[in-house]
């Protein structure tokens, strides 16, 4: 990745290989959002996804509060 700065220039925030992909079923958004709650476990961060203070793992598994506010998609 490659910062670029001056006048007209942007910050990338994505690699170039990023490719956006439309969340169209349940089973794809648990499969995405199980993926970015095991992002700390695997940083070796936490050994428990729900560990992790800003994660909504705690509300998706556990039916806990998050530090961070959870709107819940109904399928």
């Amino acid at each position: 990745m490659r910062n670029t700065a001056g006048a007209g220039a942007g910050t990338r925030v994505w690699d170039e290989t990023f490719h956006p992909e439309q969340i169209y079923t349940e089973q794809f958004f648990k499969q995405k959002l199980d993926y970015m709650h095991d992002d700390p476990v695997r940083a070796g961060s936490v050994d428990d996804p729900c560990d992790w203070r800003h994660s909504s793992a705690r509300f998706y598994y556990r039916e806990l509060p998050s530090a961070v506010p959870i709107t819940p998609i109904l399928w």
